[in-house]
């Protein structure tokens, strides 16, 4: 049964991994810096560390990365990144998420943006719903706005034909003779004030702290002991900054499609089932995926010097929390972890699978 269920998650992982290394297949595209200038003819996903789109693309683009541009024209529009530039391009619907979010010189017909800070400088047909810190519009928007922000800046070139719907509370500029429809306010949600002591919380983050890193060392060693070989595999992997940024590139890089295309799957008759258990592993996987990070950077800082693999999974995972509580820093490693971690499993799914086709055809060769 175990060699079974290992054997579907091979399967499944593989399915949405082996694209990431597949840069040859149409539609599929990921390195650490990606340029598509030709046209793609069908849906399109694309990952890497800076991405640069500018050709046609016939059908939907999701698009990840740490400094993402595009400029080309596309049924649908996903982007998620650090700096995000859409300039010169053609959607019908635009998704984007970043840290900073610049839009101009685009057709765009509904816009759906979140970001610390966004800059809306191009026209949209519709209506456009922006998250933020810091919203600045500065175009012609055919619909209604609503917008989630502390500071909402509108420029002079701003026209807005339906209504511009802000929090009560917002700090906002709007320029002399700015054309609006109507403007609405709404109030925005109070956070409870927690009744507990000081004492109570410190207690309460301390067990809680407790709790989570015993179940991951308890997880840790149980997947140890079922399967060495795993481990055996992470010891493999070269321990540098190198591998390191190529495994956090692929980890994010299935983090960012796997779900996507789980979705898709659940639109076609055949794929309901893998799209189901595709997102059940994927979970499971997303759970666990401090694991093999911790082994990994474990063994890369500590060596052998702990003696024995039970041991340095157990001090390595305990640093490692240790290291996500710290405010500000443990949110980056927490991040950075997952993603590390979920590159590993797939580095190794695809290396297993790769390794798997090589033994078929040697013994192909041999029968004949």
């Amino acid at each position: 049964m175990k060699k079974r269920v290992y054997l579907l998650l091979v399967v499944l992982l593989a399915v949405f991994a082996l694209p990431v290394h597949a840069k040859s297949i149409e539609g599929f595209y990921a390195n650490d810096n990606v340029n598509i200038s030709d046209a793609i003819n069908t849906t399109s996903f694309v990952a890497g560390n800076s991405v640069d789109i500018t050709s046609k693309i016939d059908g939907m683009a999701f698009v990840a990365g740490n400094t993402v541009n595009v400029g080309s024209d596309q049924d649908h529009l996903f982007v998620a990144g650090n700096l995000v530039t859409i300039n010169n391009a053609n959607t019908k619907d635009l998704f984007v998420a970043g840290s900073k979010i610049t839009i101009s010189n685009s057709t765009v017909r509904d816009l759906y943006a979140a970001a610390a800070e966004v800059y809306i400088n191009s026209n949209i047909d519709r209506n456009a719903f922006i998250g933020g810190d810091t919203v600045n519009i500065n175009s012609k928007i055919g619909g209604d706005v609503r917008v989630s922000s502390d500071n909402l800046i509108i420029g002079k070139d701003a026209e807005i034909t339906g209504k511009l719907i802000y929090p009560e509370d917002a700090k906002i500029d709007i320029a002399e003779g700015v054309s609006i429809g109507k403007t609405e306010t709404y109030k925005s949600p109070e956070v409870e004030v927690s009744n507990k002591t000081i004492v109570e919380v410190v207690i309460a983050g301390i067990l809680d702290f407790v709790r989570t890193v015993c179940s991951m060392i308890v997880l840790g060693l149980l997947l140890l002991l079922v399967n060495k070989k795993l481990f055996a595999d992470i010891d493999s992997l070269d321990k540098s900054f190198e591998t390191a940024a190529k495994k956090c590139g692929l980890g994010f890089a299935i983090l960012f499609l796997t779900p996507i295309v789980s979705l898709i799957t659940l639109f076609t008759v055949v794929g309901v089932p893998v799209g189901i258990i595709g997102m059940i592993f994927y979970g499971i996987l997303f759970y666990l995926s401090a694991i093999p990070t911790a082994f990994f950077v474990g063994r890369w800082v500590f060596g052998d010097k702990l003696g024995n693999d039970y041991l340095l999974l157990i001090v390595s995972i305990l640093i490692l929390y240790v290291i996500n509580r710290v405010p500000v820093i443990g949110g980056i490693t927490t991040f950075l972890s997952l993603c590390i971690g979920l590159g590993i499993y797939g580095s190794l799914i695809y290396n297993y699978m790769t390794k798997k086709e090589e033994t078929k055809k040697t013994s192909e060769k041999k029968s004949k």
